[in-house]
């Protein structure tokens, strides 16, 4: 069985070595990595080419600086047709030497699951994501309601999920939990207990910049709008905490913006269902400065 990994990475040339060795050192070979280079201006293309020369590694180039879920809808378009799996990794961050070995297991062991999550750790070997789901399945309604204490996992997926039409959402940068969540009213998702992944923070993440400027808050304005128009009612069943905490975020980033009439209407929206949330500190600190500068 052949798996492909998806690499998305933009000005990584300090970085992405240590993902591609790690690819390049699984006890399973039966793969391709696909990196696209979502328009860096560093030396990544000289980082990766003496790479090239394993057929295994595929290059590609966007002509433009996208943004993350850009890169990656490119790399699922150039998946091989024989591929059967198809799994993500950043290209600042590392797969255990099993990783591929352990997802196919997974694979094999539940074959009326196409939708997989394996777990992450730090490089100090505490978990990224909550492990108290490992070894169990959610639907829609359960995915919804652990949205808030689910953490970081590698999202694997069988081709046939690709075949349906899966993609990320191109009009944000990042909040691939959009993706996740359109895939989670038709698909469960299993989450694995087999440690995959080992997640670096010492770098600058691709779509967390450190310097937040106003397309940041844009982008995150159009974001939490796409989860509320689409999953607000469901969010608002089964996980009515999270449901609010949107609707104080979209407040708070319109207020930030300037939008400040619909800031304020969306304020009171969200002050009627949770006085008490701690979004109302945080529009009457916005209201009293005014605005940001951005």
């Amino acid at each position: 069985m052949k798996i492909s990994i998806i690499t998305p990475t933009y000005n990584r040339a300090d970085l992405i070595e240590r993902a591609i060795k790690s690819i390049l050192n699984q006890t399973y070979q039966n793969f391709e990595m696909i990196i696209i280079d979502d328009g860096s201006s560093d030396s990544t293309s000289t980082v990766v080419s003496k790479y090239l020369v394993d057929p295994r590694i595929k290059y590609i180039i966007s002509p433009f600086n996208g943004g993350v879920n850009s890169a990656r809808n490119i790399g699922i378009k150039n998946i091989s047709d024989d591929s059967e799996l198809i799994t993500f990794l950043d290209s600042d961050d590392e797969f255990c030497v099993n990783a591929l070995d352990d997802m196919i297991k997974v694979n094999n062991q539940k074959p009326d699951i196409n939708y997989f999550r394996f777990p992450v750790i730090y490089t100090n070997g505490k978990s990224v994501c909550n492990m108290q789901l490992a070894d169990s399945i959610a639907d829609y309604e359960k995915y919804l309601s652990i949205l808030d204490n689910c953490g970081e996992w590698v999202v694997t997926l069988r081709k046939k999920i690709l075949e349906n039409g899966f993609l990320y959402e191109e009009s944000v940068n990042g909040s691939e939990s959009i993706a996740y969540l359109r895939l989670s009213k038709t698909e469960n998702v299993y989450f694995a207990k087999n440690i995959v992944r080992v997640y670096h923070v010492d770098n600058e993440g691709i779509s967390r910049p450190k310097a937040r400027k106003k397309s940041y808050y844009i982008n995150q304005l159009k974001a939490v709008s796409i989860l509320l128009n689409e999953f607000g009612e469901d969010l608002n069943q089964y996980n009515k905490k999270n449901y609010i905490n949107n609707l104080y975020e979209r407040a708070i980033l319109n207020l930030i913006l300037c939008n400040r009439k619909l800031g304020l209407k969306q304020s009171y929206e969200a002050v009627k269902y949770d006085i008490f949330n701690i979004g109302v500190l945080r529009i009457l600190m916005h209201l009293m400065t005014n605005r940001i500068k951005l």
